[in-house]
């Protein structure tokens, strides 16, 4: 069974420090899925570019940008460009996404210009996931965090518009926050991770998901109708069975073709 895989972002210190978030990937891995923690190196890749656009937009000193530009090239191609090469080549490992390709993701739903905490580069690395296979997300967020309600939980709306697959979950961390409530709102994100997983699994391997019980039929296609991927079309192939006919009439819009080899559903 293939794990269904979460990155984990937002706020750097609670992003990458087990006492800030609750031991965020212990709990991940403990629920049978596998978190996807990007590189603390683009951070600071990150603020080399914000150096490189405000020379080019705000009028700052073109000398920091240019020192800026060499330090993001001697990062990219001197300091890790063996092990990307390396991670190219990898049939199990995925190589770090250049810098100028996650400003390239960022740029249609925030401004560059957005620097302040993460700035643009949260919203960045939250589309670089998605992309890469990586759909389920935490942000985590210090309790009152502005920036990061702005660059992280507040592009949420616009992540799913672009990117319907995406299964986002913004969780605040803080010494009076309820550890329940996060607990239960990343199971929550989880438990539709592993339903959809197992449902597309089934669905791309070309295997009956109705080969199971009517209950656990119900309850994969339930999850798969929330999850926002599922607008698009899909085909599953199913048995004859009158019971998937009742099912598929009463619970969703369906149109059935061929005594039932067949049937389409949408999630509007």
């Amino acid at each position: 069974i293939k794990k269904p895989r979460v990155g984990v972002v937002g706020e750097i210190l609670v992003k990458f420090s087990p006492a800030g978030n609750n031991h965020l990937v212990e709990l991940l891995e403990s629920e049978g899925a596998e978190a996807v923690v990007p590189d603390l190196i683009d951070f600071m890749l990150y603020c080399f570019y914000n150096q490189i656009y405000k020379a080019e937009h705000l009028g700052t000193s073109k000398k920091t940008a240019k020192i800026s530009a060499l330090g993001i090239w001697a990062i990219e191609h001197i300091l890790r460009g063996s092990a990307v090469k390396a991670f190219e080549e990898s049939k199990h490992f995925d190589p770090p996404t250049n810098i100028y390709k996650i400003v390239s993701y960022a740029e249609p739903i925030v401004s560059i210009g957005n620097q302040t905490g993460e700035g643009w580069f949260l919203t960045g690395e939250m589309v670089e996931l998605i992309k890469e296979g990586v759909p389920n997300i935490v942000c985590t967020q210090p309790f009152g965090c502005l920036p990061n309600h702005v660059v992280g939980k507040g592009v949420i709306k616009a992540l799913r518009k672009a990117y319907p697959s995406s299964n986002i979950v913004a969780i605040d961390y803080d010494p009076g926050a309820s550890e329940v409530n996060q607990l239960n709102r990343i199971k929550l994100m989880l438990s539709t991770a592993h339903a959809v997983g197992v449902l597309y699994s089934d669905l791309f391997s070309q295997t009956n998901i109705f080969s199971e019980s009517p209950l656990s039929c119900y309850n994969a296609l339930r999850y798969a109708c929330a999850f926002k991927s599922a607008r698009s079309i899909a085909y599953l192939h199913v048995p004859q069975c009158s019971f998937i006919s009742i099912f598929a009439k009463s619970c969703f819009p369906a149109i059935l073709v061929q005594n039932f080899s067949y049937f389409f559903f949408f999630c509007i």
